[in-house]
């Protein structure tokens, strides 16, 4: 890639779900940073970790499934969460419109998609607020939750027979 980046064919090259472990290792050997990363970001996995090592590094997070992803449960707890209906409410906004506009607090590029014309342009009508500082804390509140947990891919009907231990980042729940 840095080949092709080199020769014009490409404007920037960027990864897609690394951790800061394997960013460390890509960095220690590449000659050309990758511009973006890739990764699951929304207020219930909030990357906080990983985005303080990008912002640090220069690379910008490119957040996808904004909005969250059913859990296991079935439920998507980004869209029904009770904190950002609250704060949705008393800002006259949508869930979604606060979840974006928290992703774009944060620094983030964001991955919408939708169909859609109304939610388009609901999406777009992120720029002209801000949260306030007490609605953040509130957001940091919202308990954690990935999309796909290691238990899932490891399981007997997981994708996954074994996985690199060593690249897993801990954070607390």
């Amino acid at each position: 890639m840095e080949e092709c980046q080199r020769l014009g064919l490409t404007k920037s090259i960027g990864v897609s779900n690394f951790t800061t472990k394997k960013l460390e290792e890509l960095l220690a050997f590449a000659k050309i940073s990758p511009a973006v990363n890739q990764v699951e970001m929304n207020p219930s996995w909030r990357q906080q970790k990983l985005t303080e090592y990008c912002a640090q590094k220069g690379i910008i997070i490119t957040a996808y499934s904004p909005l969250g992803g059913q859990s296991m449960s079935g439920r998507n707890l980004v869209l029904t969460s009770d904190v950002l209906t609250e704060i949705a409410n008393a800002k006259g906004k949508s869930v979604a419109q606060i979840s974006l506009r928290w992703l774009y607090e944060q620094g983030a590029s964001i991955v919408v998609k939708s169909f859609k014309k109304e939610r388009l342009m609901e999406n777009i009508e992120i720029f002209n607020w801000e949260l306030t500082d007490e609605e953040r804390l509130k957001i940091n509140t919202i308990p954690r939750h990935k999309m796909c947990t290691v238990e899932v891919m490891l399981s007997k009907e997981g994708s996954l027979t074994s996985v690199d231990l060593a690249d897993i980042e801990v954070v607390e729940i």
